[in-house]
C-alpha cells in the first residue's frame, strides 16, 4: 500500500515537475491569502511530507527522513497553532509556511550530504536503492 501511494504521487512530487507543482501551490496559496491560503499551503506540505515518509519507508533516502518528518510536523502543527491561538497568530502566513518548507528541504539535503560524505551513500541502512534507481 505504501509503495502504491508513493508511485501515485511520485510524478507530481519529484524532480522538475515537483518543483513546478510546489511553486504553483505556494503561489496559489499566496494569491488566496489569509487562513484559506495557509490551508492550501499546508495541504501541499502534507502531500510532500507524506510522500517523503512513504519514499523513506521504501527506499531509505536520507533526505526523505528529514523532509518527510519535518513537512509532516509543519503540516500538522500549523493548523494546531491556529486552533490553539484561536487564529490570533498574525505572523502565520503563507510566506512563513513557504520559508519553513524551504528550511526543511535544505536541512534534508544537508543531512544527506553529511551522511554521504561520511559513508559514501545517500541512503540509511542496508539495502537502500533510492527512487533514482527505479
Amino acid at each position: 500500500m505504501v509503495t502504491r501511494y508513493r508511485h501515485l504521487l511520485e510524478p507530481i512530487v519529484r524532480g522538475r515537475v515537483g518543483v513546478a507543482v510546489t511553486v504553483a501551490a505556494l503561489l496559489v496559496a499566496a494569491g488566496i491569502g489569509g487562513r484559506a491560503g495557509v490551508a492550501v499551503a499546508v495541504a501541499w506540505v502534507l502531500v510532500s511530507g507524506s510522500y517523503c515518509l512513504a519514499n523513506f519507508w521504501c527506499c531509505r533516502e536520507t533526505h526523505c527522513l528529514v523532509t518527510g518528518t519535518g513537512w509532516t510536523v509543519l503540516g500538522l502543527g500549523t493548523p494546531a497553532v491556529l486552533l490553539i491561538s484561536g487564529g490570533a497568530v498574525g505572523w502565520l502566513r503563507v510566506d512563513v509556511v513557504a520559508l519553513a518548507y524551504l528550511v526543511v528541504l535544505g536541512a534534508g539535503y544537508g543531512v544527506e550530504g553529511l551522511v554521504a560524505a561520511r559513508t559514501g551513500r545517500h541512503f540509511l541502512g542496508a539495502g537502500g536503492n533510492g527512487a533514482e534507481a527505479r
